[in-house]
């Protein structure tokens, strides 16, 4: 809810509160990671905001003109960048000019998808949105330290204020048919440290085993990072579309049942009667709400429901959520 509401407040100029934030988790009010976006925003713009602070129930913004320009984020520890990217890098495609940022910290972490998620199934989705959007990673973060590097940089098509007149010279997000299953893209990846014990090779071997070739293209990826950690990403890549899945290594989990584990998600994604994934759906609804066009998505889960409601407040009448699609009508703020 924060992470779309922020985005939103900037483009359509509206403040807003936001109240009993994560009320029903075990350790409920604002987390860290939260609080990261919120003073990036800061960084790059002058908002204002109140119950800025760990554990904080409720939050209050103002919102403020972007500025373009060259940054340097630092999460911390092992927050994760690409649900940070949720906020910024959207933010950034309004800023008007080039914005370019460099953001530390998890890029594979439980909670999140993997950045190797953000880039090769969201990613395609928004190249249409900017002139230039590129995400890399310079260098992957696991839990505990994190310290993984990600180098964003966006050239916009659209202004903080004049969007809603430029954007009618660009697509809608029109997924309503998958095409032809093209091939199977897996990213094994774990940290230098675990190469010996061919973590990344047997993440792969696992996952193979569901997905054998010549439509499965394998990359398997040692990494630098701070702490040792795996992660699979796969994706399956369509003529209309992609669907993608993950999933984490972590202590005590083999590297078998972790790729095991991306082939279930991932078959479970393919069987849906759906032209994207749970995690993309959510995703996408901003994009589809401001330029139009529709989905189809297996099941309305809570962050759809949710994400839904919060874009209600900020674009009425811009979308339109039903058990088996999301649809936008356009969102007719400042026009």
């Amino acid at each position: 809810m924060l992470r779309t509401a922020l985005f939103l407040s900037l483009i359509t100029d509206q403040p807003f509160q936001l109240e009993n934030i994560r009320a029903g988790r075990p350790n409920p009010g604002l987390k860290p990671q939260h609080l990261h976006i919120i003073k990036a925003l800061q960084q790059m713009s002058g908002v204002q905001a109140e119950g800025v602070e760990p554990g904080s129930r409720t939050i209050r913004f103002w919102p403020a003109p972007l500025q373009a320009g060259d940054y340097y984020f630092d999460i911390g520890t092992a927050g994760a960048i690409p649900l940070f990217l949720q906020t910024l890098l959207p933010a950034a495609c309004f800023a008007g000019a080039p914005v370019r940022f460099v953001v530390r910290g998890g890029t594979d972490v439980r909670g999140a998808m993997t950045i190797d998620f953000w880039r090769e199934v969201i990613l395609p989705f928004l190249q249409p949105y900017a002139a230039q959007l590129t995400v890399d990673v310079e260098q992957y973060g696991y839990y505990p330290v994190g310290n993984g590097g990600v180098k964003v940089a966006v050239t916009p098509h659209f202004s903080q204020q004049a969007w809603p007149n430029q954007r009618h010279a660009y697509p809608s997000l029109e997924i309503l048919e998958r095409g032809a299953l093209q091939r199977i893209l897996l990213i094994s990846a774990a940290s230098k440290q675990l190469r010996e014990r061919r973590v990344a090779t047997r993440q792969a071997a696992a996952f193979s085993t569901h997905f054998p070739p010549p439509l499965l293209e394998t990359r398997l990826l040692h990494t630098d990072a701070k702490s040792p950690g795996s992660s699979v990403t796969a994706v399956a890549e369509y003529t209309h579309t992609r669907l993608g899945a993950d999933a984490l290594g972590e202590r005590g989990k083999s590297s078998e049942v972790v790729g095991r584990e991306a082939a279930q998600r991932l078959q479970t994604a393919i069987n849906a009667a759906a032209t994207v994934d749970v995690h993309t759906a959510d995703n996408l609804m901003i994009w589809v709400a401001l330029f139009g066009g529709a989905y189809l998505i297996g099941e309305q889960s809570g962050h759809i429901v949710t994400n839904a409601w919060v874009i209600e407040q900020f674009l009425p009448g811009a979308l339109t959520v039903t058990d088996d699609r999301v649809v936008g009508a356009q969102a007719t703020v400042n026009d």
